[in-house]
């Protein structure tokens, strides 16, 4: 076609399509299902769909919406429609969920109650107006989480289509430290909006629903201007999404969606699998067409992942296939420690740069603390890595955050990490506050020609406060000085650790956080730990200033905007991404799968996940598990990830360690100094934390460092720590559920296991 000047003919469309995309491009009437399986060519099957509409089935462009998630996936699809399709079909609504609502509200603004103008708000202007409202509330507890916790929630609940007035009985807020708070605050941000004639981002598909299920005329005028739908990605559809689907296409029923329910991994933000599972449930007469045929990876490796995706019982029946070569087999190597399996990750990746392109190599893990050992040893060995939409590991916040407590007590002059201290969690210092602080240093410097470092400041600066304020300077003077005086000293630097995560908040304030918004910045903080005590077996007598200095040398390279990189990332950032060779660290219980998965959904989403990881390979892919990792600043060891004995062994090269003793092992990796000599014997649980580990070097009281010991409401826990003597003795415990717990000794009844 020519200018959009002449129709194509079916056969034009149809070229180059095998058999089932065919089918699906030409079953245009009534509700279809396309299970397109990865790498199946399912936005190809979408673009000549719509192509097939336009020429073949002369439906006026401007009557077809497609819709997906991602801006970068709406501008290809896009993109290639005009391609296909040609200029004519511009006309098409082709928008990503969100920017679609937008478009509803603008052309439906009579029925909003805010007008044509309103503007939406970004994350700042939400984080004003929470800020606000939430200085109305002077309880402590709400005072130390984010405004952005709060923000989050809020917009969770829109995306599940819960008002301000349906929120405490459709949602537990006990679990939530300002629960009580939630219906008051949702109710004042949603008036303020109002007022302020804005919606927020949640609120575009939020209010889109709300006004289609309320006024009928809107609806049926949405129906008189759009006949055909076509929905992307339907597996990671929330409820808003799904709801606003089925309104459009209730009177015609032309509706298309397109997804694999094999690669549903996103519930944690909201992302219902069921609404693609139960897709013939909302419409009985819906034809299922099935895109089996795999264009990336080799034969081995769909068979592999086939394998696997077929033990989850809730899914719906596919099988991935492939023309290209057999490949060869799959590696599955086992490793001693974590060290060592990062430098055979590093090993691996060197060997695949002599063939491949850096581009092309990926690194996937189940979560970001992962990213720590394998940072380290690319740069070691000069090897570029980028970490995919994600962070450095140094560079995330809450890493940063604690780095500034540890630099404060080394360097008490550091204005740097003072600013960042001072206020982190919330104590309650506005701007104007620290300014006075700041005021205060130099006039006291113009006065006694001297320069007093930042935590002596505190002291001095607290008598020119309100009493409140005066508090909260003190007692943060008194607990820096203290430990301050302590890092000076040749002392266990995870102890050190563990208590300023204590006693700056930061362990609350990350622990709410991973709570509320389903993070895991806890875990980050936990693996920093294993680093600075790995730093001080391997350095014996070394200071927390010499483990400042060191990581400094990685903080400090600036691996993101490399180009020509190798490619780390989490397996949720790698879906709809390809590359010749992926490497899967972790395969190790309680890491892939996650232990927070146990007891939920028989482990389906995880198998998803690993389903996910194995399909972004096209020629190779590895697996590394190891046998013994640190833990909370204790090496541990793991099982095998059980989704190993659901791999075919004919399918899979297995290679052992040639260490058999996990002791000796980390004797290797690490020379181990008196103060740190461990035992690792077996791991007898799942949780974190909680394998059988003999420390010699004992706490204070009658229990050692490591005791196992059971707690009467929490269970199994361990001794992490004892502090104090006498009635004032407290004892702090790990539990099976990853959580530390510390209890008045005396007061506790404590069964040892």
């Amino acid at each position: 076609m020519e200018n959009g000047s002449q129709y194509l003919t079916e056969n034009d469309i149809i070229q180059g399509l095998n058999a089932e995309q065919s089918k699906a491009v030409k079953q245009t009437n009534g509700p279809v299902l396309i299970l397109a399986g990865a790498g199946s060519g399912k936005t190809r099957t979408i673009v000549h769909r719509i192509a097939y509409l336009i020429h073949v089935k002369k439906v006026p462009p401007r009557k077809i919406v497609a819709v997906t998630f991602t801006n970068k996936a709406s501008l290809e699809m896009l993109n290639r429609t005009i391609e296909i399709a040609g200029p004519e079909s511009i006309e098409c609504t082709i928008k990503t969920f969100h920017s679609f609502g937008l478009y509803l509200l603008r052309i439906l603004a009579d029925k909003t109650g805010y007008g044509s103008n309103f503007t939406i708000w970004d994350d700042s202007d939400q984080a004003g107006a929470l800020s606000s409202i939430c200085e109305k509330f002077s309880d402590d507890k709400l005072m130390r989480n984010e405004v952005r916790q709060i923000s989050q929630l809020i917009g969770g609940f829109k995306d599940k289509l819960i008002s301000p007035e349906k929120l405490s009985e459709k949602v537990d807020l006990d679990q939530y430290s300002f629960g009580q708070y939630l219906p008051q605050i949702y109710h004042l941000y949603e008036q303020k909006k109002k007022d302020s004639c804005a919606m927020d981002f949640s609120d575009l598909l939020y209010q889109s629903v709300r006004i289609l299920q309320e006024h009928p005329d809107a609806l049926d005028r949405l129906h008189q201007r759009y006949h055909y739908f076509l929905i992307d990605e339907y597996q990671d559809t929330n409820h808003a999404q799904y709801t606003l689907v089925q309104l459009l296409a209730s009177a015609k029923k032309n509706l298309m969606v397109v997804g694999d329910d094999d690669q549903a991994i996103y519930s944690w933000r909201g992302a219902d699998v069921t609404n693609i599972l139960e897709f013939q449930r909302d419409f009985p007469e819906a034809a299922i067409i099935k895109l089996e045929q795999n264009y990336r990876s080799t034969k081995t490796i769909l068979q592999l992942a086939n394998s696997i995706i077929k033990n989850n019982p809730k899914r719906m029946e596919k099988t991935l296939w492939s023309d290209l070569e057999t490949g060869s087999r799959p590696v599955l190597k086992t490793l001693n420690t974590d060290i060592e399996e990062s430098d055979y990750i590093a090993e691996t990746i060197s060997h695949a740069l002599q063939k491949t392109i850096p581009e092309e190599i990926a690194v996937l893990y189940r979560t970001n603390a992962q990213s720590r050992l394998l940072e380290e040893v690319l740069l070691r060995k000069k090897i570029p890595y980028r970490i995919f939409g994600g962070i450095s590991f140094y560079g995330r916040k809450e890493v940063k955050d604690i780095i500034s407590y540890l630099k404060l007590l080394i360097n008490p002059f550091d204005e740097s990490s003072f600013l960042r201290t001072i206020n982190t969690p919330s104590r309650g210092l506005g701007e104007k506050s620290i300014e006075k602080i700041f005021e205060i240093r130099t006039d006291y410097a113009r006065e006694h020609n001297v320069i007093i470092d930042f935590i002596q400041l505190l002291k001095i600066a607290a008598d020119q406060f309100p009493a409140k304020t005066k508090e909260t300077l003190l007692a943060l003077h008194e607990w820096l000085k203290t430990y301050s005086e302590k890092a000076q000293k040749n002392i266990d630097l995870g102890m050190l650790y563990s208590d300023i995560l204590e006693k700056s908040g930061l362990e609350e304030m990350y622990k709410e956080e991973d709570k509320s918004l389903s993070t895991s910045k806890s875990d980050n903080l936990a693996e920093l730990k294993n680093s600075i005590i790995t730093y001080r077996i391997k350095n014996p007598g070394s200071t927390l200033g010499d483990y400042l200095q060191d990581i400094s040398l990685y903080s400090s390279k600036n691996t993101e905007e490399m180009e020509k990189s190798v490619n780390l990332m989490t397996v949720h950032n790698a879906k709809g991404l390809e590359f010749k060779t992926v490497i899967i660290a972790g395969l190790d219980d309680d890491i892939f799968p996650h232990y927070l998965s146990k007891g939920r959904d028989e482990g389906e989403e995880e198998r998803r996940l690993l389903y996910v990881a194995i399909t972004r390979a096209k020629k190779e892919i590895y697996f590394t598990r190891s046998r013994s990792r640190y833990v909370n600043g204790f090496p541990q060891q793991f099982k095998p990830s059980i989704f190993i004995a659901e791999m075919p062994s004919d399918l899979l090269e297995k290679v052992e360690p040639t260490i058999s003793s996990n002791r000796s092992a980390y004797n290797k990796s690490y020379p181990q100094t008196a103060s740190y000599h461990k035992t690792v014997t077996s791991r007898t649980n799942s949780s974190p934390g909680m394998n059988n580990i003999s420390i010699n070097n004992t706490g204070n009281g009658n229990y050692a460092n490591g005791t196992r010991l059971r707690h009467p409401t929490f269970g199994a826990g361990r001794v992490i720590k004892t502090e104090g003597s006498g009635d004032g003795q407290k004892i702090h415990l790990i539990f099976q559920d990853g959580k530390s717990r510390k209890f008045l000794l005396k007061y506790t009844k404590l069964e040892k296991i």
